[in-house]
């Protein structure tokens, strides 16, 4: 081997060392270990993956994606101060979830659909039991003690969003169904309001 092959092996033996050096110096980004899920890409299709999307009025939404569509575990917050935390299914609350109101008011159960969906809490603002009890695609069925204790996969979001005691039959009796008065009709009585919690339920297109 010549002088001049020599001193191209040694220099381009010099540069991968540099090279190496400089790699590791810069620690590799960790995947998320939350949800055992990959991290999304920055843009292009959440096929099933961890990741987060903002829209360009400041609403967010942080969790699991499958097939681009919000679905699983996740943070959800809008941008006039709602904020929602649990399961979603196809962009819509379905599972154990817990919705936070701007006002204070907190609506605790489980969803389907993007509707309360089987057992529900709906808190004041005072953290006072406003109704609970049954619910079937957003309207009130009966009125039934419910305790938070039972939403298990959301049990931490449920201690601080009431910061109350779990609800039992004794400190919170099972209200009356409420009757619809005479001439009145059945949708102004026992259907949940939620037509104004529709603003997260946009189909995200990342």
């Amino acid at each position: 081997m010549g002088l001049m092959h020599r001193r191209v092996l040694l220099f381009c033996i010099f540069l991968l060392g540099l090279s190496g050096l400089a790699m590791a110096q810069v620690p590799a980004a960790a995947a998320p270990q939350a949800f055992g899920l990959v991290r999304c890409p920055e843009y292009g299709y959440f096929r099933n993956c961890y990741g987060s999307y903002t829209w360009y009025d400041g609403s967010t939404y942080e969790g699991a994606w499958k097939d681009n569509q919000k679905t699983g575990m996740a943070v959800y917050n809008d941008a006039n101060g709602d904020s929602y935390v649990g399961e979603w299914k196809n962009n819509r609350r379905s599972g154990e979830g817990v919705y936070t109101w701007s006002d204070g008011r907190i609506w605790m159960g489980q969803w389907k659909d993007g509707e309360p969906h089987g057992r529900f809490i709906q808190y004041a603002p005072d953290k006072s039991v406003e109704r609970m009890g049954i619910f079937q695609k957003g309207k009130f069925l009966s009125a039934k003690a419910v305790d938070p204790k039972m939403f298990s996969r959301i049990a931490g979001e449920v201690v601080l969003a009431t910061n109350v005691s779990p609800v039992t039959p004794a400190v919170h009796p099972a209200l009356p169904v409420q009757k619809p008065a005479a001439g009145a009709t059945a949708t102004t009585v026992d259907v949940f309001p939620i037509d104004d919690l529709s603003r997260d339920e946009r189909y995200p297109a990342p």
